[in-house]
């Protein structure tokens, strides 16, 4: 693939080793702060453990990677929280590297240094560096499709890249099923400027192979009646009618703001405001044009129309970074903008990673609704707790009816065996599908739960209110676990 002028790539080569190393310096100092695992598993981080436990083809609301990677990186190295969160930032490092390719084949060395350095330090990716989520293998994903994408397109009778391309994007989609933006803005690239591609086995290829991939996750969702497939569109949350709020499109800006960062964020969308025809005349930024456009504009009209995420729009920004490099990294003033961009990010990051060590040094407590991790905070001691409970009590079954809660008790307070209550009569996670009460009819079970006076108890012949356990989690804020002692299930909620 050509550009309709390529700059000259200047970039001295101990400029170009030193902005890779740089690449590695900050996957190093991320790992460093796993390693200290000073904030416990959020509850997605634990369900995505447990799932590991049991590996399949497909779990209730999400695709199968994220557990099979857990479960090898965990397999192999135990299930330390620093382990279960081990692939995220190399996945990362992958992706930037990808991303200098990508760079560097379309423009130049240059573009590619910009590129990769640009998103390895994006604020969306230094927070996910510290958990463990379906982003990083999705983004990962779509960086090599991409790649694998330019690189066949260079030779399109040759179908080692071609092939190559379709594994990336099935694997995707196995991540999350946000990777079929990618075959929206792939169809939509070829169709506007190479329509030559349509007449060559190479793209159905890719696309063959990709769904080829997916297909055992198909075929599981079809045995479990479309669970994860139903699950991604009830997040859309159209179906309680059309509610057109612009408000929410303020938040969901500022969540852009704040996943790629202020200054590139407003560059990104200037740039394609500004400039769209001339980025639309040359194929390279028409290409990237297309993988951006999709899922951030559909992200965008969906914000007000119901909720977006902020990381829903996430896969914009691989091309993204290319685009914003591309742009500004040839011209001196557009030069100062990126380096402007990577100290605000450097600063962002170093303050995200150190503010509790400062503000400790400092004598300060942060208000725990100011704080950003506080959805992280509490797990590990209410889990720890309540594995003290079920030992004294000769581990008796643990029941909870959160579905965050039943996977941090899963992790941290390891029971011999637990099922969890549904409240409503409709499966609502994987857990309720796999281990509903009612394979606890006979035995006797804890039930931890966040309600003083919980429905759940008049379901069971005898109940025993054993006491509560509160949990700071920071200034002015804690939460109280109920403890219940269970026997005799008589009739569970029936499916509705």
């Amino acid at each position: 693939m050509s550009v309709d002028t390529k700059p000259q790539d200047d970039m001295p080569p101990e400029v170009f080793r030193f902005g890779v190393s740089l690449l590695f310096l900050v996957t190093a100092s991320r790992l460093l702060v796993n390693s200290n695992e000073f904030y416990p598993l959020h509850g997605d981080e634990a369900q995505y453990w447990l799932w590991a436990q049991e590996l399949s083809f497909g779990y209730y609301s999400k695709p199968p990677l994220i557990a099979w990677i857990i479960g090898a990186f965990t397999g192999l190295l135990g299930d330390r929280e620093f382990v279960v969160r081990l692939a995220s930032p190399l996945l990362h490092l992958g992706t930037a590297l990808l991303i200098y390719g990508i760079g560097n084949r379309l423009f130049s060395r240059r573009v590619g240094f910009w590129g990769s350095l640009t998103y390895i330090l994006i604020p969306g990716v230094s927070w996910s560096s510290l958990l463990i989520s379906t982003d990083p293998p999705l983004l990962f994903c779509w960086a090599l499709s991409l790649y694998a994408l330019v690189r066949a397109v260079e030779a399109p009778q040759k179908l080692k890249w071609w092939l190559v391309g379709g594994v990336a994007f099935g694997v995707g989609l196995l991540a999350k099923y946000a990777m079929v933006y990618f075959l929206a803005g792939l169809l939509l690239w070829v169709v506007a400027k190479r329509r030559d591609l349509l007449r060559m086995p190479g793209l159905w290829l890719m696309i063959a192979v990709g769904l080829a991939v997916l297909s055992p996750n198909l075929i599981w969702n079809a045995m479990n009646g479309g669970a994860t497939l139903a699950h991604t569109a009830d997040n859309a949350d159209l179906g309680h009618g059309v509610r057109l709020d612009p408000a929410k499109l303020g938040d969901f800006i500022a969540g852009q703001l704040g996943v790629f960062g202020p200054i590139t964020f407003a560059a990104l969308v200037g740039l394609i405001v500004v400039r769209f025809k001339t980025l639309w005349k040359a194929e390279a930024t028409a290409l990237l044009l297309c993988l951006i456009l999709p899922s951030l504009v559909l992200m965008t009209g969906l914000s007000m129309l119901s909720r977006a995420n902020a990381n829903w729009a996430a896969v914009s920004y691989v091309g993204g970074s290319v685009l914003v490099a591309a742009m500004l990294a040839e011209g001196k003033r557009g030069r100062m903008v990126l380096i402007a961009a990577t100290v605000l990010h450097v600063v962002a990051m170093g303050i995200g990673y150190t503010y509790h060590d400062l503000a400790r040094m400092a004598g300060v407590e942060i208000p725990y609704k100011s704080d950003p991790t506080r959805r992280f905070q509490g797990g590990r001691t209410i889990g720890r707790a309540v594995a003290g409970v079920l030992a004294e009590r000769g581990m008796p079954v643990l029941m909870t009816d959160q579905r965050l809660l039943y996977a941090q008790l899963a992790y941290y307070a390891r029971p011999r065996k637990q099922v969890q209550w549904d409240a409503n009569g409709r499966t609502d996670s994987q857990f309720e599908m796999e281990n509903p009460a009612s394979q606890a009819r006979e035995d006797t079970i804890l039930y931890v739960t966040r309600s003083n006076q919980p429905g759940a108890l008049q379901h069971f012949r005898e109940q025993e209110r054993i006491g509560a356990i509160t949990v700071p989690l920071g200034k002015g804020a804690s939460e109280t676990y109920h403890l219940f002692l269970l026997r005799g299930l008589t009739d569970p909620p029936s499916k509705g």
